[in-house]
């Protein structure tokens, strides 16, 4: 085997060719870096070789080396964690696989070059988190008071329910004293899990018995359908209920009633549900307004009442009971909301219990739209460009074709929306403040004939115990007069007693005449009502559908 030594300088131009000087001959060739510690960098490097016919080594040569000798990338690796064990690791980078590290494309060879790089940590982002969780917790009336602050409350929640240091850090609470509400917010589902467990609590010293519950998520519709046939659980009605459309989050019984509330995810209500594959119609949940059982009023529930240390009132007379409810003798029917004797504070003929369940269902229907009005994606906008075209008016045409939602007439595409539209949902805002305003004139109205008939009942009763008294003294007269001494006597108290009767006469007539066009008119208030009430509602729907329409365009 020939042997040859040989020294050179190497220069490594950019491309990764080396060039070897030696007095009569020029070598090009690739270096092989792969298992050695970085490639050669630009400068001046000396290599010794020994070039045998077929094999190639590499040993350090004189002049400026490295301080150690160079070892396989795995030893050098291993030696490096030992020394420094907090220090990054190494990988490699292809740049055959990956050109742009190391290699031009013009002037790669044939070769492939192996460079080392630290393994940086990447830039650390914000974890995403979950959806805010909320627990309410109802406590007795009177236990949210200045006394007890609300940190030692909220440690005392966290503590019951066996959360961690870490954990605890990240529930929130806020709290209602006149309504004795706490509620809990958390992004951790185990947390709220842990904190729904909760079944009782110590606060100073005495043991309270609580029942948490989770708040519903607010993008949510309500919808009711009627006669299902029976009475089921949750877990059944779940389990039966199908919608093609929508996503169904929860349902219960309503009370003792064969109705169904379910609560859907999203903002569009179906308009049919299956239950146990039976086609039901569902309709908008139209929610009552909140009544205490306790004072009679009107915005909360009687275990929030803040005259939790005022006895209890009577439903119908609205008298305080007394501590035996059996022994309490109820009086005449009284309002506490229009201060009438003819109606229960409680009835569901009151005018005030009416507006406000209207008010209830009016700011439902509006959160209804306004959710689903920021959750539709917006159309696409027209280019600056385009010129605007004039605004176009809608044909004529009768009340009845406006109030169903015609779309205007335009010559236009269908791709493009109708100037028009804005100008006909501002006139729909004005027919319904219109219907509005007329309906309250019509309550205002009949409010004042229901004090009118009141008024008029009062006197015909003052009258008639007023002329029956008369008449009763014009008896006991003419029973004493056994012997009249003279005949113009009695011809004057005949005349007095005929007098009396033909007036008492004429007066029952002029109050029955007045009852009963009172009647007549509080028969036709109805009607109209009714009629302003289906209006209404036309005027509602045909707006829905112009905006669903219009999103459709």
């Amino acid at each position: 085997m020939l042997l040859r030594s040989f020294e050179f300088t190497a220069r490594r131009p950019p491309g990764g060719a080396v060039l070897f000087g030696w007095p009569h001959t020029v070598l090009h060739f690739h270096v092989f870096l792969a298992r050695y510690r970085a490639p050669p960098v630009s400068g001046q490097a000396h290599y010794s070789f020994w070039k045998t016919s077929g094999t190639r080594r590499q040993h350090p040569g004189p002049g400026p080396t490295p301080g150690w000798p160079l070892r396989p990338l795995q030893k050098y690796e291993a030696a490096r964690r030992r020394t420094n064990p907090n220090a990054p690791r190494l990988h490699l980078h292809d740049a055959e696989s990956r050109p742009a590290l190391d290699t031009n494309d013009n002037l790669r060879p044939f070769g492939s070059w192996n460079t080392v790089s630290a393994n940086r940590k990447p830039a650390s982002t914000a974890r995403p988190r979950s959806e805010l969780i909320t627990v309410g917790i109802q406590l007795p009336p009177g236990t949210l008071t200045p006394k007890l602050p609300l940190y030692d409350l909220l440690s005392t929640i966290t503590a019951t329910a066996n959360l961690s240091p870490k954990t605890s850090v990240e529930v929130t609470l806020q709290a209602k004293p006149a309504q004795s509400l706490v509620f809990l917010k958390t992004h951790s589902p185990l947390t709220a899990h842990l904190l729904l467990s909760l079944t009782s609590l110590e606060l100073n010293g005495k043991p309270i018995t609580i029942k948490p519950y989770a708040l519903s998520p607010p993008i949510l519709c309500l919808g009711v359908i009627h006669n299902v046939g029976g009475h089921f659980t949750t877990s059944q009605l779940l389990h039966d209920l199908q919608s093609f459309t929508s996503d169904i989050l929860a349902a219960r019984m309503m009370g003792s009633t064969e109705s169904v509330l379910i609560t859907f995810a999203g903002t569009i209500i179906p308009r049919f549900v299956y239950f146990k594959r039976v086609s039901f119609r569902c309709r908008p949940h139209k929610p009552k307004p909140p009544t205490c059982t306790r004072c009679l009023a009107i915005g909360h529930r009687a275990h929030q009442c803040p005259q939790h240390s005022v006895p209890a009132k009577c439903r119908r007379c609205a008298s305080p009971l007394l501590a035996d409810p059996d022994a309490h003798v109820c009086a005449q029917p009284w309002c506490i909301h229009c201060q009438v004797n003819t109606l229960s504070s409680l009835d569901s003929t009151c005018p005030y219990i009416l507006a406000k369940q209207r008010d209830c269902a009016k700011a439902a229907f509006l959160r209804r739209t306004a959710i689903r009005q920021a959750t539709q994606p917006s159309p696409p906008s027209s280019s600056a460009h385009e010129p605007l075209s004039p605004p176009a008016t809608s044909p004529p045409g009768s009340y009845a074709t406006k109030v169903k939602g015609t779309p205007p007439m335009c010559t236009s595409s269908s791709n493009t929306h109708s100037p028009s539209s804005s100008n006909e949902s501002r006139s729909f805002d004005l027919r319904l403040a219109m219907l509005e305003r007329n309906q309250r004139e019509q309550q205002r109205v009949s409010d004042e004939l229901q004090q009118k008939i009141l008024a008029l009942t009062q006197t015909l009763a003052t009258t008639t115990s007023s002329l029956t008294s008369q008449l009763t003294e014009l008896n006991k007269q003419l029973t004493t007069l056994t012997a009249p001494t003279s005949s113009s006597h009695v011809t004057k108290l005949a005349d007095m007693v005929e007098t009396t009767t033909t007036a008492h006469h004429t007066r029952l007539v002029q109050l029955e005449n007045s009852i009963a066009r009172i009647l007549t008119t509080l028969e036709t208030q109805p009607k109209q009502l009714e009629s302003f009430t289906y209006m209404l509602n036309s005027l509602q729907e045909s707006l829905t559908r112009q905006k669903r329409r219009n999103a459709h365009a």
